[in-house]
C-alpha cells in the first residue's frame, strides 16, 4: 500500500517532533544539573559565609569576655546589665552555630560536608564561656583556674572552624570543577542532537521540493494565467489520485466561484466604509475622505468646510417613539442631508445622532450658507410621520496647514456655541468664538479651585415690605472675583458649573454660608 502524501510528510514531521522533544528533554536534564550543581555551590558558599560570620562573632566575644573579666580580677564593680548582655550573646552564638550545621543537613543537594565537630566546639566554647562568666560575677577568685578550660575550648574552636573553612572550600571547588566538567559533556550532547536535526530537516526539505512544490508551484503558474470568462484553461493534476489531484480540482472550480467572491468583497468593503442604518460614510470613510480633500485643496485652492450636526432633543424623540421610531427619524435626516449637499459633498453619519458633511468650494464662506439656508429649510418642511425635525449645526473653515482633526474640533467648538444659544440654529467658527471658548475652557478649569481658593464670596440684598419698608428677609447673591480676570458675572459662570458639574459643589457651599 502506497502512503500518501500527507501521510509521508506526517510521518517526517512526527520523527522531527520527536527528536526536538527528546532534544528538549536533554536540554532540560542539562538545565536541572546545572541548576542543582549552582543550588550546591550557593549553599556551601552560604555555609562558609556563615562561618566567617560566626568566627568574627566569637573573636569579639573572646575580646568581650577577655574586658569583664579583667575589670572583675582588679575589683572594679561591673554592671548587671553588661553580665546580662553578655549571657545573651552567648546564648545566640551558641544557636546560631547550631543552626550553621543545619543549613547543610536539610538541604542534600549541598553534599555531605562535616559541620558536626565545629558545632560541638561552638558548644563546648559557649559553656565554657558561661561558666567563666558565672565565677567572674560570683567569686572573681577564681578566674584563673577556670580560664585554661576557657582558652581550651577555645582553641579546639578555632582549630574546628579552621577545619571546617577549609572543608567548604575544597568542596565548592570540587562542586565547580564537577559542574564544569558535566555542563561540557552535556553542551556536546545537545549539540549533535540538534547536528541531527538539522540533518534531518534537510532531507525532508529537499524531499518536499522534490515531490510537493514544484507540482504545486506548476499549478499556482498555471492558476495565474486563468482570466475570468476569457479563458477555459485547464488545470494540470487533474487525474492524480492523491492529495495533489484534490487541489488541483479545487483549483479547477475556483473560477466559478471570483465572480462571487469578488462581489462579496464589494459588500464587505461598502459595509466598512458605510453606515448600515442609513447608508451614509461612517467615520472611518469621513476622516480619509477629510485628509484627502484637505491635501488636494492645498494644491487647487479650494476652502474645505466641515459641518458638524447633532439632532436636537433626540433622547426625548427615543423615550417617545422608541428605537424604532428613532432609527426612522434618522434615516429621514440621513435623506434629507442627502439631498440638500451637492454631488461631490459627502453626509457622514459619526455616531448615534452627530452627523457631518464635508463640502469643498471656492467661493467660502457664501457656499456654507447656502447650505445651512437648504438644511434648515429642508428641516422645517412638515413630515408625513410628525416628527419634526430639529438640529445644531456647527461649520468650520479650513485653513492652510490645519489637520482633519483639527477641523472637525473647531466645528464641534461652533456646534457647542449653536447649543448653547438656544438649539436649532447654525454657527461658523471664527476667531471671536474662538476666544469665547477658550475663555470658557480657562474659566471652567480655574472654576474648580475657586472654592478651594475662597474666591467666591455672597452679596446679600434686602428684600423690604412694600407697606411698612421694613427688611423683612435677605436674598444670597453668589459673586466670583477672579484672581486676575476680576469680577466674573454670574450668567457666565453660572452656566460653566452646570455644564461641568459643579454647580452641586458651589450651591452646597453657598447653602453653608448662607
Amino acid at each position: 500500500m502506497r502512503l500518501s502524501i500527507s501521510a509521508r510528510v506526517s510521518a517526517a514531521c512526527t520523527s522531527v517532533i520527536l527528536m526536538a522533544l527528546a532534544l528538549l528533554a536533554i536540554g532540560l536534564s542539562v538545565g536541572n544539573k546545572i541548576h542543582v550543581a549552582d543550588l550546591r555551590i550557593t549553599l556551601l558558599s552560604e555555609a562558609l559565609h556563615l562561618e566567617d560570620t560566626l568566627d568574627q562573632a566569637q573573636r569579639q566575644l573572646r575580646q568581650d569576655i577577655g574586658h569583664v573579666t579583667r575589670d572583675a580580677e582588679r575589683g572594679a564593680t561591673v554592671p548587671d546589665a553588661r553580665w546580662e548582655q553578655l549571657n545573651r550573646r552567648i546564648l545566640v552564638f551558641r544557636q546560631r552555630s547550631s543552626s550553621s550545621a543545619h543549613v547543610l543537613e536539610h538541604r542534600p543537594e549541598a553534599g555531605w560536608v562535616p559541620l558536626r565537630t565545629t558545632q560541638r566546639a561552638a558548644a563546648d566554647f559557649a559553656a565554657a564561656s558561661t561558666r567563666l562568666i558565672l565565677t567572674a560575677r560570683t567569686r572573681p577568685s577564681g578566674i584563673k583556674a577556670a580560664m585554661p578550660r576557657f582558652l581550651g575550648a577555645l582553641a579546639a574552636l578555632e582549630s574546628s572552624r579552621s577545619q571546617a573553612r577549609q572543608d567548604l572550600t575544597v568542596a565548592i571547588w570540587k562542586a565547580a570543577d564537577r559542574n564544569r566538567r558535566e555542563s561540557r559533556r552535556d553542551i556536546v550532547s545537545v549539540l549533535l542532537g540538534g547536528l541531527v536535526i538539522v540533518a534531518i530537516v534537510f532531507s525532508m526539505t529537499i524531499w518536499l521540493r522534490r515531490r510537493l512544490v514544484v507540482p504545486i508551484t506548476t499549478i499556482a503558474a498555471r492558476l495565474r494565467e486563468f482570466r475570468v470568462g476569457e479563458s477555459d484553461g485547464s488545470v494540470p493534476g487533474l487525474e492524480r489520485a492523491d492529495e495533489l489531484g484534490d487541489l488541483a480540482r479545487g483549483l479547477y472550480e475556483y473560477r466559478n466561484a471570483v465572480e462571487n467572491r469578488r462581489t462579496a468583497e464589494r459588500r464587505a468593503e461598502f459595509l466598512a466604509n458605510h453606515d448600515m442604518l442609513t447608508g451614509l460614510a461612517n467615520r472611518l470613510l469621513f476622516e480619509n475622505r477629510l485628509a484627502h480633500e484637505l491635501s488636494r485643496s492645498a494644491r487647487t485652492g479650494d476652502v474645505v468646510a466641515v459641518f458638524a450636526i447633532d439632532l436636537d432633543a433626540f433622547k426625548a424623540i427615543n423615550d417617545r417613539l422608541g428605537h424604532a421610531g428613532g432609527d426612522r427619524v434618522l434615516k429621514r435626516t440621513a435623506r434629507l442631508l442627502s439631498s440638500s449637499v451637492r454631488g461631490d459633498d459627502l453626509v457622514a453619519r459619526i455616531g448615534g445622532d452627530e452627523f457631518a458633511i464635508i463640502q469643498v468650494a471656492h467661493a467660502q464662506p457664501a457656499a456654507t450658507e447656502a447650505l445651512i439656508s437648504r438644511i434648515f429649510k429642508a428641516a422645517a418642511a412638515p413630515s408625513d410621520d410628525g416628527v419634526a425635525i430639529r438640529m445644531s449645526v456647527g461649520v468650520a473653515l479650513a485653513e492652510p496647514g490645519q489637520t482633519g482633526d483639527e477641523l472637525h474640533e473647531l466645528a464641534d467648538v461652533a456646534l457647542y456655541r449653536a447649543k448653547a444659544d438656544g438649539r436649532n440654529t447654525a454657527r461658523i467658527f471664527n476667531k471671536h468664538l474662538k476666544e469665547e471658548e477658550s475663555l470658557r475652557v480657562r474659566l471652567g478649569r480655574d472654576l474648580e479651585n475657586a472654592v478651594s481658593a475662597n474666591e467666591l464670596h455672597l452679596a446679600f440684598q434686602p428684600i423690604a415690605d412694600t407697606v411698612s419698608l421694613e427688611i423683612v428677609a435677605y436674598e444670597a447673591l453668589l459673586r466670583w472675583r477672579h484672581p486676575t480676570l476680576g469680577d466674573i458675572a454670574p450668567d457666565v459662570f453660572v452656566p460653566i458649573a452646570e455644564s461641568t458639574g459643579l454647580i452641586g459643589t458651589i450651591g452646597s457651599w453657598v447653602i453653608d454660608r448662607a
